[in-house]
């Protein structure tokens, strides 16, 4: 007759299998989170590379857009292909607009009847007057509003470059009619589904950004491919940013600024003598997670950059590099100062995140 196991020895080896499970996970967790980060930051690098092949097949200009996140908007949650529409100049060949310049460098478009469907333009479009084709090099006035009455359409718009001379009349007159072209916002593809990154991963847009510029702000970042498989623009609402290379910090929600201007606690007021420790060896501390430490300075983090001259993108892992091992002309302020500003009047913060990641590295030492 064989034995049975007594209540006894049943609780002594479930007390060890809790206490292994205890000893595991920890050491476990951090594994798994970093393979996760990874998974998404290769689905990211897949995603934006399918937009760079759409673009050299389609020949026009084929992006990716980051939708920002309704509860914390300086992160994106999700990414969707977009692409541009061809430059709209009207419902005929005849289109013209009539033009006349107001005060605070706005100007008043006013179409012939039927001439310009308003359902066509939209707030943020680019607007080129004189002819009925686009110039890179053109004076572009950016869309603010667009009204329709008695089928003709009136378009409201103000100079992008401002240091651009504006040939128009002041109101009350009138310019003579004439062609115009539209370069329309891009819109959602209707061939690729978004991507939904796994939570809690998200694009920290905050402190994401070009090789010189911040993607910080409310409006839309899209980043467009030209036809030739580079960098074609990338846009931050109605702005239009230098095509340098992309920088973009893949971190978890709980390491987002909890407002737009303002740092978190933990990083106004650090522990006594930390300012003084090697940030690698405090931010690497699994017990160190639990803080609120923002992304750049997580070492989990990943950044993702994207070269503009060819399209490509790379992956790399948040460095950071001891001031004392830089050349003496870089004197950021206080490494952890979140307010303070290097030698060339750039957050410190950022300078040790952004302008100093691995991919950023990769490049001769001029692009710091």
């Amino acid at each position: 007759m064989r034995r049975g196991v007594t209540l006894i020895e049943l609780l002594v080896v479930i007390s060890i299998l809790v206490l292994l499970a205890a000893v595991t996970i920890p050491n476990v967790k951090p594994a798994i989170e970093d393979r996760r980060a990874r998974e998404t930051a290769r689905a990211i690098e897949a995603y934006l590379n399918r937009a760079r092949v759409e673009a050299v097949e389609r020949q026009r200009p084929v992006g990716v857009r980051f939708d920002r996140w309704k509860e914390q908007t300086d992160a994106a949650v999700s990414l969707t292909m977009v692409e541009t529409a061809p430059v709209y100049t009207g419902e005929d060949t005849a289109a013209q607009v009539r033009v006349q310049r107001t005060a605070g460098g706005y100007i008043v478009a006013e179409s012939t009847t039927g001439a310009v469907g308003a359902d066509k333009v939209a707030t943020g479009d680019g607007l080129q007057l004189g002819a009925p084709v686009w110039s890179a090099s053109g004076a572009t006035y950016r869309v603010y509003s667009v009204t329709e009455n008695a089928g003709q359409t009136t378009i409201v718009a103000i100079l992008q470059n401002a240091s651009t001379s504006m040939p128009w009349p002041m109101t009350p007159d009138w310019s003579a009619y004439q062609s115009f072209a539209i370069r329309r916002q891009p819109v959602k593809s209707s061939v690729v589904a978004p991507l939904l990154l796994m939570r809690p991963l998200c694009i920290d847009l905050y402190e994401s950004g070009t090789t010189d510029k911040l993607l910080a702000g409310t409006g839309d970042v899209v980043v467009l491919f030209s036809p030739l498989g580079g960098l074609h623009q990338v846009q931050l609402g109605a702005s239009t940013l230098d095509s340098k290379n992309v920088y973009l910090l893949l971190t978890t929600m709980d390491r987002l600024p909890p407002t737009a201007t303002a740092p978190p606690p933990a990083l106004r007021a650090s522990p006594a003598g930390e300012e003084n420790q090697d940030p690698q060896m405090v931010d690497c501390d699994t017990q160190n997670r639990s803080r609120l430490l923002r992304g750049w300075r997580d070492a989990h983090s990943l950044w993702i950059s994207v070269n503009y001259r060819n399209g490509h993108t790379t992956t790399a892992e948040t460095n950071y590099v001891d001031q004392w091992q830089l050349p003496s002309s870089i004197t950021p302020a206080g490494q952890f100062n979140y307010n303070g500003r290097d030698s060339y009047g750039q957050p410190a913060h950022l300078f040790w995140g952004l302008r100093r990641s691995r991919a950023l590295l990769r490049e001769p030492m001029k692009a710091i």
